[in-house]
């Protein structure tokens, strides 16, 4: 019963999940070239699972971590070390990208990944300045984070 309540609580969540253009067409683009994770701290892993399933994006991913399926939280770097074992790549060989200052550029970069810092309606880039966390890179959205990318497919 418990399960189900936590499902139908967010189900008005699964419900409002929009992806931007730009975020698929990238994902699309670059999964022919390069392995891509996701890592979320996430509390509830049915949902990202279903999520990842609604949007259509779980096909271009090849490894998802969820923090209650494994056990640590970004920024542990234990999280980190498993998305690269999953992988099969090497930290200096990997970019993550990630809105939060702490979690996902403090967390990436200690564990000796490139990092670029997207900010969303939870963190700004005041968030990343105040964390006084240095990115590789900081893009202003997806689309911005497209062009990146699609740079480096053109010219690996």
């Amino acid at each position: 019963r418990l399960k189900t309540a936590v499902n139908v609580f967010f189900e008005d969540y699964l419900n409002a999940l929009e992806l931007n253009p730009c975020a698929k067409q990238l994902l699309s683009q670059i999964s022919r070239q390069y392995k891509i994770g996701l890592i979320s701290n996430f509390t509830h892993a049915p949902i990202i699972y279903a999520a990842l399933r609604k949007l259509d994006v779980n096909r271009f991913l090849n490894a998802v971590l969820v923090s209650e399926d494994v056990g640590w939280r970004k920024p542990n770097r234990k999280i980190f070390q498993e998305a690269l074992r999953r992988l099969g790549v090497n930290a200096e060989d990997t970019v993550f990208v990630g809105d939060s200052p702490l979690e996902d550029i403090g967390g990436a970069a200690a564990g000796g990944m490139k990092t670029i810092f997207l900010p969303s309606q939870f963190y700004t880039l005041e968030h990343l300045r105040e964390s006084h966390q240095k990115p590789d890179a900081i893009v202003k959205n997806v689309c911005e984070l497209s062009k990146i990318f699609r740079k480096s497919v053109k010219n690996p």
